[in-house]
C-alpha cells in the first residue's frame, strides 16, 4: 500500500484511524486498464471529509499514488505469462483518509496533518456469477443506529457492517437486507437495494443511517434519464411481501439481481430476473465505460 506517497505496510499507533476509526475511505473498480466512477469517489470522499471536519487537500497527491499503484500492478501482473490478458489486471481500489496522528482523547483539536492510504486488493471473483445467475436474500437481525450527522458516508466506523457479515457467515445466503432500529429496511450486507412494486421502483431513504453508494447514485441517474421515477421510502420488511423485482448494487459488483427473499417464519418471495434489470446492467457497464479514467 502507498501512504502519503512512500510504498508501507504499517501506520503509526497513534493514528486516529487506528485509534478510534476517525476517518473515511471509497473503494472502485479498475477495469480493463481504466478507472472506474473515479471522479464520483473522489467526490464522495471530499463530502465525507467536510462532514467529518478533516481538513485535507492533496486530492492530486493522492491521484498520482493511485496511478503509482496501479502502473506497478500491471507491470507485475503483465511478467506473468498466465496473466498477459489485460482483464488479468483488473483489481479493486481502496482510497482511505485519516484524520491523521494525534493524543489519547477523542478531541481531534491539534490533529492537522491527515493522511491517505492507496491500497489494491483482488477483484471478487464471485461477482460476475452474482450478475448473470442473481442471489437469495436473508434477512439481518443486526439493526443500524440512526445518526443523521453521519448518514450516507462511509466513515471507519464499520462495526455494524462486521455484525452483518458475522451473522450471514453462519447462515445460508450470501447476503441480508439489513434494518434500522425503526426496523426499515436501509441496504444490505454489500450495497444499496432498489425494488419494485406495483410498477413503481423504491429505494431506502438514507437520511438516517446507511451508505449512499457511487453506484446507487448512478442507477437513480439512469432512472431519471430513462423518465422513470423511484421513490426513496422508509419500508419495513413486511412492506415487501408484494415486491415484484428487485436487485442490489454496489461499485465492484454493479447491478445484481435479487431471486428470492427468504423473510423470517414467511415462505420465500421468489422474484424473476426480468428484462428491465437486464437493460440496467447494459446502461450501468456503458455509463461505467465512459466513465473510466486511464491511470496507467
Amino acid at each position: 500500500m502507498i501512504v502519503n506517497g512512500v510504498s508501507q505496510t504499517y501506520l503509526p499507533l497513534g493514528d486516529r484511524a487506528i485509534q478510534y476509526g476517525d476517518g473515511c475511505f471509497t473503494t472502485m473498480a479498475y477495469v480493463d486498464g481504466h478507472l472506474e466512477f473515479y471522479e464520483r469517489h473522489v467526490a464522495r470522499l471530499k463530502k465525507a471529509c467536510d462532514v467529518l471536519g478533516i481538513t485535507f487537500d492533496a486530492w492530486a497527491e493522492v491521484g498520482e499514488s493511485v496511478a503509482q499503484a496501479l502502473s506497478e500492478h500491471y507491470a507485475l501482473r503483465a511478467t506473468n505469462d498466465s496473466d498477459k490478458n489485460q482483464s488479468g489486471s483488473d483489481c479493486v481500489v481502496k482510497i482511505l483518509i485519516s484524520r491523521g496522528a494525534g493524543g489519547r482523547g477523542y478531541s481531534p483539536a491539534g490533529c492537522d496533518s491527515p493522511i491517505y492510504i492507496v491500497s489494491l486488493h483482488p477483484m471478487p471473483a464471485h461477482y460476475a456469477n452474482w450478475q448473470d445467475q442473481g442471489i437469495q436474500l436473508g434477512t439481518s437481525s443486526v439493526q443500524l443506529a440512526k445518526q443523521p450527522l453521519l448518514a450516507g458516508i462511509k466513515h471507519l466506523n464499520r462495526l455494524e457492517q462486521i455484525l452483518v457479515k458475522t451473522e450471514l457467515d453462519s447462515s445460508p445466503y450470501v447476503d441480508a437486507l439489513v434494518c434500522d432500529t425503526d426496523h426499515h429496511v436501509i441496504e444490505t450486507s454489500v450495497g444499496n437495494v432498489f425494488w419494485q412494486d406495483k410498477g413503481v421502483w423504491f429505494t431506502p431513504s438514507l437520511d438516517a443511517s446507511g451508505v449512499a453508494g457511487v453506484c446507487r447514485e448512478q442507477v437513480l441517474e439512469l432512472f431519471k434519464r430513462n423518465t422513470v421515477e423511484v421513490k426513496q421510502v422508509k419500508y419495513t420488511i413486511e412492506q415487501l411481501l408484494s415486491v415484484e423485482q428487485m436487485f442490489v448494487c454496489n461499485s465492484l459488483m454493479k447491478i445484481v439481481p435479487v431471486t428470492a427473499i427468504n423473510l423470517p417464519n414467511q415462505q420465500p418471495i421468489d422474484l424473476p430476473v426480468t428484462d428491465q434489470i437486464r437493460h440496467m446492467q447494459i446502461a450501468l457497464n456503458v455509463a461505467a465505460k465512459q466513465s473510466q479514467q486511464g491511470h496507467l
